[in-house]
């Protein structure tokens, strides 16, 4: 079976192939387009056994008699990178993940109930890291989740426990820390749109309305979307610290690609932003007065006065570069790989002088082994690592790491952390961040000496101020793009505004401010290495250690905010911000570990296949580049087609159609993602696809688990957190009235149903800040609810002692005025004839004494 696709201009494109079973033997592109095809190979049971794809990108992987994976290689002759698991009895999952070295993490499942749960989790260095998921108890919502993540190291304290609760739509309520130092709150409206957000007592308010959305920063920032139908058409936006004000109105075509973006800045217009697109692939073809074009490997970027020309392989791995300024060619790069894939060495020539060979290996793990920059020792490092894959020491720099890898200390530098593991201070340098673990002011203890940063509500840095006075504004006028800095202004400069320029990409190739305009050299990794003026001579240098620090700069000022690995980089402090999950998270450049954490490390979601990264909070991980193309929307892009440049339904849903599966799966081309209406443009799209006869049809193998790919190591169907034993929660949901009426979710025994349902009917639940859930080391769940009435006869329940057993599942307790009843890990508390004054006085007593006691 063969499925052809083929362009506007008729033109085939790719062929793609498949076994009589349906499944995708193999993608074989136009010879034009100097493409290495793709090829899988399956065994008897239809299971993958081979991808390749050109020279390099080979992975093979190997099953048990219960299809389930036991081993997967890389290389050519499948040497590289062996990763080894093993199964206890019928279990679906790993029990053991064994890593190329030999390492060994081991996970503990809890199968009781609906499917398997991880609750556990065991590093190589016996770290254990506990999960855990519980039923809560809320007013606003008749079926919620509290996740629940804390580490323990060797018996010994750790990270104490991150609280999360989710709605019924799995969407976050509530986050708190372990400290309960932080907290964060969500508000939505029954559509599940944002109405409020409240990190640590700092409120964003969200008013929707039927043509824009008002967002009210408080002191910070305050900002107004206006859309017309499906697009945004302007935004306004105020920074009120600073009097700061921009306006970006944007114009469209009819394929709703954004052509122009007209700019004003603190009152004073900017040259706009102007966008073109080739007919026939729908990319980017023109970024104001820089052409882009592609053939096949090769792309240009053509300015007034320079060509910046990048040359692929047929995996489409850089293996050349070339700038030419005035006719003159002022930089070339060439690029080496290993049998990997990975990037070996680079070798530069800046204005006719050949820099000594750049160098990089890698160690059993594929982790950085060894980077050799130039020939001057401080330019060489060397990068070891502990058991669990964590480095450990830089050269001689010695790194000690804490339970989750909490950094402890570099070389004599001691680094205080607070109970949630953060970085509080290092040496004479204290740091303050929010509940989503955003770094928001360095400062200098016994000095004058500061640094703030502001965040707007998509976790954008809006400002950067000091103590000198300095404010750096930034901006982000492209909603398409909506994390790309386009704009940014310097209170020291203040009559120039800076311009940043990207490919369809994202990849920044030049910026431009005060009638000077300079391009951009990046290395493999997108780290900034040059920046050349438009006379051709080489303004800047930037040399980036392996985690991150700026050990060369030969001109400071100047500065823009992009550097290590493309992260928005602050050489200054000695942070790198890095995007993950939404949510920018400070990188210690001299470490090359997290600072904090976000409320992600409670979402729920494990990939039991890469235990050494759900083991790590702390842990940096790049881009990963050697992966094989293996979907079709993957190949489009390869192939130089923008498809949702092309299909303005696509745009309108942000591209979600181009995900991982969804060409896979015929039911998604007609999921309702945003609204019903965009969903029947999707279904209507349909017949003008059908030229994907086989592939619209093509099913997963019914042998391999559907939730493994293999290939990529995604589990499309994460493992969950383990529920909780704790009858209190998982027993019980209770409706969202004021009064409680419990109603029960799981089988219970009828002595424990009919007594708790008797000692909490019409009894009110008092609310606490974290639910309270107290996780310091297993989750302790407490519940404290009032009842109006006298007290409770219990030898209703056949209790007639002070102190009895419920059941064989629950102990009571009885005291003046409340009666306690206890599970293995909840305690529900029911006070009668209190207000809610008394009980949570009462309640801060009791944490006081306990707190007090343990110290």
């Amino acid at each position: 079976m063969l499925d052809t696709i083929r362009n506007a201009q008729d033109h085939e494109i790719l062929q793609i192939e498949y076994t009589p079973s349906g499944q995708i033997s193999s993608i074989r592109p136009s010879i034009n387009l100097q493409l290495a095809p793709l090829n899988v190979s399956y065994d008897t049971f239809g299971r993958q056994k081979r991808v390749s794809w050109g020279a390099t990108r080979t992975h093979d992987f190997t099953y048990d008699s219960r299809n389930r994976l036991l081993a997967s290689t890389v290389g050519p002759v499948g040497n590289l990178l062996a990763r080894k698991y093993a199964y206890h009895k019928e279990d679906e999952y790993p029990t053991v993940v064994q890593l190329p070295s030999g390492e060994k993490f081991r996970w503990r499942y809890d199968r009781a109930g609906d499917g398997i749960q991880v609750s556990a989790l065991k590093t190589p260095s016996n770290e254990i890291h506990s999960f855990k998921s519980i039923g809560a108890i809320l007013q606003k919502d008749d079926a919620n989740v509290i996740n629940v993540r804390s580490t323990l190291h060797q018996g010994n304290a750790g990270i104490g426990g991150f609280v999360a609760a989710f709605d019924s739509k799995n969407e976050l309520v509530t986050f708190t820390t372990p400290d309960r130092a932080y907290r964060l709150t969500i508000e939505r409206d029954p559509q599940g749109g944002v109405l409020k957000i409240n990190a640590d007592g700092k409120e964003i308010s969200f008013k929707h309305e039927e043509s824009s959305t008002s967002i009210n920063g408080g002191e910070l920032f305050f900002k107004k979307i206006m859309n017309q139908g499906p697009v945004t058409v302007a935004i306004k936006e105020n920074r009120n610290r600073d009097k700061a004000s921009a306006y970006f109105a944007l114009g469209y075509d009819d394929l709703f690609r954004p052509t122009t973006v007209q700019v004003n800045i603190d009152g004073v217009a900017i040259e706009s932003l102007v966008f073109g697109y080739d007919e026939a692939t729908g990319l980017v073809n023109k970024v104001k007065n820089f052409q882009l074009l592609r053939d096949a490997g090769t792309k240009r970027i053509i300015g007034e006065t320079m060509i910046l020309e990048s040359n692929h392989n047929q995996e489409r791995s850089l293996t050349q570069q070339k700038l030419i300024v005035a006719n003159n060619k002022v930089l070339e790069a060439q690029y080496f790989y290993d049998v990997a894939g990975r990037i070996e060495a680079v070798q530069w020539t800046v204005a006719g002088m050949k820099r000594p060979l750049e160098r990089r290996t890698y160690n059993i793990n594929g982790q950085l082994a060894q980077l050799i920059v130039d020939e001057r020792d401080e330019h060489r490092w060397n990068l070891h690592y502990d058991l669990d894959g964590r480095l450990k020491a830089l050269n001689n720099a010695k790194i000690l790491l804490g339970p989750g890898g909490v950094i402890k200390k570099l070389e004599d530098e001691e680094f205080k952390v607070d109970m949630n593991g953060w970085v509080s201070s290092v040496g004479e340098t204290v740091y303050t961040h929010n509940v989503y673990g955003h770094l928001t002011r360095v400062q200098k203890e016994n000095s004058q000496k500061w640094v703030e940063y502001e965040y707007d509500d998509k976790s954008r840095i809006i400002v950067r101020r000091s103590e000198d006075g300095r404010v750096k504004q930034f901006y982000y006028a492209r909603p398409d793009k909506e994390f790309l800095v386009t704009h940014f202004t310097d209170s020291f400069n203040p009559d120039t505004v800076y311009v940043i320029h990207y490919t369809a990409e994202d990849e920044p190739f030049a910026f431009e401010g005060g009638g000077s305009r300079f391009t951009l050299i990046r290395n493999t990794d997108s780290s900034v290495r040059f920046v050349f003026n438009d006379h051709g001579n080489m303004v800047r240098e930037l040399i980036h250690s392996p985690t991150g620090e700026t050990v060369l700069d030969t001109n400071p000022t100047l500065w823009l905010p992009i550097g290590f690995h493309g992260h928005f980089d602050d050489s200054e402090t000695g942070i790198v911000f890095v995007r993950e999950n939404s949510i920018l998270r400070p990188l210690h450049a001299k470490t090359g570990r997290f600072m904090s954490t976000t409320p992600s490390v409670t979402s729920g979601h494990i990939d039991v296949y890469n235990p050494e990264l759900e083991s790590d909070l702390f842990r940096y991980t790049p881009k990963n580049s050697q992966l094989v193309p293996t979907h079709v929307d993957e190949w489009f892009k390869l192939a130089g087609i923008e498809l949702p440049n092309l299909v303005p339904a696509l745009r309108i849903l942000d591209g979600n159609l181009a995900s991982n599966n969804d060409w896979n799966d015929v039911s998604r081309l007609c999921e309702s993602r945003q609204s019903h209406v965009f969903s029947a443009a999707m279904c209507a799209m349909r017949p003008n696809v059908r030229h994907f006869q086989q592939f619209l049809s093509v099913e997963s193998s019914k042998i391999q688990p559907p939730f493994v790919n293999t290939l990529h190591g995604v589990i499309a169907r994460p493992v969950v957190y383990a529920r909780s034993d704790s009858i209190g929660f998982l027993g019980i949901v209770v409706g969202p009235s004021e009064e409680l009426r419990p109603r029960f979710a799981d089988p219970i025994d009828a002595a424990s149903r009919e007594a708790l349902a008797l000692l909490l009917n019409g009894s009110r639940l008092v609310d606490s800040d974290n639910f309270g859930v107290y996780a310091e080391r297993m989750p302790q769940v407490e519940i404290h609810v009032l009842k109006q009435t006298q007290m409770d006869d219990l030898t209703n329940y056949g209790i007639v002692s002070r102190e009895a057993t419920l059941s064989k599942l629950l102990n009571v307790t009885v005291d003046t005025d409340e009666i306690t009843i206890m599970g293995e890990n909840t305690k529900i508390v029911v006070h009668y004839q209190k207000n809610v004054t008394v009980c949570l006085a009462q309640r801060l007593a009791s944490l006081t004494a306990k707190r007090s006691i343990r110290v």
